[in-house]
């Protein structure tokens, strides 16, 4: 498991806890994907 604390364009705080033994770690990754392609995150 690890933890995404960022920003998006400096203003909007987006934290991303992502397990990778959940079910759901599949659509976490793919909203930061998305989030990273959108807001150009690194």
């Amino acid at each position: 498991m690890f933890f995404i604390d960022t920003l998006v364009k400096g203003k909007i705080p987006v934290k991303a806890l992502i397990d990778t033994t959940s079910k759901s770690n599949t659509i976490s990754r793919c909203l930061y994907n998305k989030l990273e392609e959108d807001y150009g995150l690194k």
